[in-house]
């Protein structure tokens, strides 16, 4: 979906900045944002696959070992470039992606010059998600700076894009684009109630 770059400017990911309370640095590369969650230890790969389900290696144990999240500040920034921006027209010159972000403690996302996720809090012991969609010039790169304040030892951050979608697959005949998000909710709630009934 996109080429990242870190701070500065190389190719294939972005800066991870780790500061812990004491004002110690760790700063390393991070090819994705994807410490979501937590697997009990005592869960075993061959566990897993008794139950059937697929084992994923990621999660916050992929965050710095041995780092104390508890008081840190993390700043994740570089650039990001779109790939194929599909859904937009040759006539754009920007491409709309939809994000979301997944995060504890304090979290603050932006891109380019503009903040697009002012601060937003959660406590750790109950994640939050947050959508939000960005134009991102295509062809250029774009600066991406997330500010993370983790909530305790234990937490949690995410930022995870949707594939582009063109207009007429964002808003389908059915549907308007001018039709307000209530009116889109009501007249999905009927459709849902209807086949229940």
């Amino acid at each position: 979906m996109f080429r990242f770059y870190d701070k500065e400017g190389k190719e294939g990911h972005l800066t991870g900045t780790y500061t812990d309370r004491k004002g110690q640095t760790l700063v390393r590369q991070e090819d994705s944002l994807y410490y979501e969650y937590d697997m009990p230890e005592s869960l075993k790969k061959e566990e897993l696959r008794n139950y059937s389900v697929m084992y994923d290696d990621g999660g916050i144990k992929n965050l710095p070992k041995g780092f104390n999240l508890d008081g840190a500040k993390v700043v994740y920034e570089g650039w990001l470039e779109p790939l194929d921006p599909v859904s937009a027209t040759a006539s754009d010159q920007f491409a709309p992606f939809q994000f979301i972000l997944y995060y504890a403690g304090y979290i603050k996302v932006f891109i380019g010059d503009s903040i697009v996720v002012p601060e937003r809090w959660r406590t750790s012991w109950n994640p939050n998600s947050y959508k939000f969609s960005a134009h991102i010039p295509k062809g250029k790169r774009t600066a991406l700076r997330i500010e993370w304040q983790p909530d305790g030892g234990v937490s949690y951050c995410g930022l995870r894009v949707a594939k582009p979608r063109s207009q007429q697959e964002r808003f389908p005949p059915s549907t308007s684009p001018t039709m307000s998000r209530l009116e889109r909710s009501l007249s999905d709630r009927g459709r849902v109630l209807s086949t229940v009934c």
